[in-house]
């Protein structure tokens, strides 16, 4: 069985980061008897201003300079996407964007008892399926309680200074890459793909560039 660490850099209201996970995972999946994989998870908010929440629509046709019909195209592939994947997003309860700031905090403190990806799925879940605000700590905190996670370990994830530090660590290392958009992967700490790339793309590079 051969290790292959894979770091992820994301955000946790990204669509795409989620389509980008479910496409390695499946491609992982194809190779289960041959690898296994490490997951870590490189913070990179794309709302950091945010105190409150904000409507999606909105907040794209803001952003990009888009029209409301631009916006629903947008959400029109979008859909087709993961329709096509199986991706699950409740755009009913999916109608807003938060600040992701004690999400990422959350994850990283889990990662101390190795439940950053377990952290990882069920934030996407709540997200993404439930339209859970991840901005509000007591959401959050039940999030974490649904996956078996120890209060304390969430009162450390929020208030720590170890975590403050490590963080801020990590995204510095996220900025001096440059990065402009999410999802990006970095494997076994040299090789780096950018971009929620297919299921195809994961298998052909696991396979080519990752199995010895």
């Amino acid at each position: 069985m051969q290790l292959i660490k894979i770091e992820m850099i994301h955000d946790v209201v990204c669509s795409w980061c989620l389509i980008g996970t479910h496409n390695l995972q499946q491609a992982l999946a194809a190779y289960a008897d041959m690898v296994l994989a490490e997951w870590h998870y490189l913070p990179f908010e794309l709302n950091p201003e945010l105190s409150e929440k904000v409507g999606i629509h909105e907040h794209l046709q803001e952003r990009n300079g888009w029209t409301p019909e631009q916006a629903l195209a947008y959400r029109r592939s979008l859909l087709q996407t993961i329709d096509a994947l199986g991706v699950r997003i409740d755009f009913s309860k999916r109608t807003h964007y938060y600040n992701t700031h004690d999400a990422h905090r959350l994850i990283l403190a889990s990662q101390q008892s190795g439940m950053q990806q377990p952290m990882h799925q069920a934030l996407l879940r709540a997200y993404h399926e439930q339209g859970v605000d991840i901005s509000d700590r007591s959401q959050l905190r039940r999030v974490a309680a649904s996956i078996g996670v120890e209060d304390a370990l969430f009162q450390h994830a929020m208030a720590s200074d170890e975590i403050t530090r490590y963080m801020e660590a990590l995204q510095q290392r996220v900025s001096a890459m440059e990065i402009r958009s999410v999802p990006a992967f970095i494997f076994n700490d040299h090789l780096f793909v950018s971009g929620s790339q297919s299921r195809e793309f994961f298998e052909q590079l696991i396979r080519r560039e990752l199995i010895h």
